[in-house]
């Protein structure tokens, strides 16, 4: 959210707001890849191509995501990270649950790592 945007917006719009700065935070630190560009040395995911189990892949991609939100979104405390089942082998896809620190929300955020598609949900 850019500082211009923190000014003149209602309640309701400020939450949306945030909730929307939250999930591109996410999409910014689960697209970035460790140790390419970055200026923090830890921030992003692993190259996971040599992993040859998909349940060993689910597993490092779910552990990674959950150290990489701990760290880099402060506005979140995560609940669960866990992969979905999915027919195609190559696609992998993880419900992250977590709360917002400031508010007793919790929140789902579904994402696809095929495709990139996210959604977010409020209020378990």
């Amino acid at each position: 959210m850019g500082l211009f945007d923190k000014f003149a917006v209602g309640s309701n719009e400020k939450k949306s707001e945030e909730l929307q700065d939250i999930l591109q935070n996410l999409n910014s630190i689960l697209n970035t890849k460790k140790h390419y560009g970055a200026p923090l040395g830890d921030l992003g995911m692993d190259d996971m191509n040599y992993h040859s189990s998909r349940g060993l892949l689910a597993s490092k991609m779910a552990e990674q995501i959950k150290e990489n939100v701990e760290r880099y979104e402060p506005r979140l405390r995560i609940v669960s990270v866990e992969p979905t089942e999915s027919e195609n082998p190559l696609h992998l896809s993880f419900v992250l649950v977590c709360e917002l620190r400031d508010k007793s929300q919790k929140l789902k955020v579904v994402f696809d790592s095929f495709s990139s598609v996210y959604s977010m949900e409020h209020a378990l």
